[in-house]
């Protein structure tokens, strides 16, 4: 199966020395595609998942230690966009991208690093889903996270000796990856305390929120890319509580209009509002950012 958008295809790979997500946006030159490079998984088991059930068994998310790694029920955009650290609206393919979903459970070689995994990732795309594609710039509709007037109101993190600190350092692929890995995964990097979802609503609990994770986070739910342009260093504790289904109306004709999204939200109960009580705001935008635009993918992957 084809998916043909552009007249020049190359297999993809980013460059290890990616630059901060904020200067992502001026400086789209510094992304390098070629072939991969680094490590690969020894054995990897592909096998078809749907979202039903993933809910019965709870294998939901990625799994990793020093020796495997495990991933349940994400689809193949989830996995293009943790092997090349994208922001969603950053991948161009066809729609199953979304709704093809797989578990993956792979060996990791002997000596292989955490900075090796999205390399690895790339390699399992490239051999055993055909993936090819090439970039494109485009101008596209985003959100900058800012201070709001009278500054942050959440807490400075309190550190604690036997906590793992969150650093995101500076390779973007890394940086989101780790950001989008704590918070669908064990979630220790972020210091979660709680999650749930009730009768439409969210409502998480963090003790160590850096504000490029934040803004990864925030970046899932509006469905946009968000960047953070707080200004602000370090992990604070937040709480986030905020209506799913007002969200994403809210953040749509927010792009639309360029308006304010918090105008048309009065009770303050969607993200938009829960972003305010933070002493941030989330501000429209357009900016012109790199697009992987998918060339070739196979809906079924190849044997091991």
């Amino acid at each position: 199966m084809r998916h043909r958008t552009g007249t020049r295809t190359i297999v993809v790979a980013f460059s290890s020395s990616f630059l901060l997500a904020p200067l992502l946006l001026a400086q789209p030159e510094s992304i390098i595609f070629g072939t991969p490079s680094g490590p690969k998984f020894e054995v990897a088991s592909i096998r078809p998942a749907t979202r039903e059930e993933a809910m019965r068994s709870g294998h939901i998310g990625i799994k990793r230690d020093p020796s495997r790694i495990d991933i349940g029920c994400w689809s193949l955009k989830q996995l293009t966009l943790r092997a090349y650290g994208l922001w969603p609206s950053q991948v161009s393919g066809p729609d199953w991208m979304d709704s093809l979903r797989f578990d993956v459970s792979a060996t990791i070689p002997a000596g292989a690093k955490p900075d090796d995994f999205p390399g690895m990732l790339q390699w399992l795309l490239l051999e055993r889903f055909g993936l090819t594609a090439h970039t494109e710039t485009k101008n596209v509709a985003t959100f900058a996270l800012v201070l709001a007037k009278g500054g942050p109101k959440m807490k400075p993190a309190k550190r604690d000796a036997g906590a793992v600190e969150s650093d995101f350092g500076s390779d973007r692929i890394e940086r989101v990856g780790r950001a989008l890995e704590s918070l669908w995964g064990d979630g220790t990097e972020l210091g979660v305390k709680s999650t749930s979802t009730e009768g439409g609503n969210a409502r998480l609990e963090f003790t160590q929120m850096p504000m490029d994770a934040l803004a990864q986070f925030l970046s899932s739910y509006l469905r946009a890319p968000v960047i953070d342009r707080t200004g602000l260093e370090g992990n604070y504790e937040a709480t986030l509580e905020f209506s799913l289904a007002d969200t994403l109306p809210m953040a749509q004709a927010a792009i639309a209009s360029g308006g304010d999204p918090s105008a048309s939200d009065p009770l303050g109960t969607s993200l938009f509002g829960m972003v305010q009580r933070l002493g941030l705001k989330l501000e429209p935008h357009k900016a012109s950012i790199p697009v992987l635009t998918i060339d070739h993918l196979e809906r079924v992957p190849t044997a091991n």
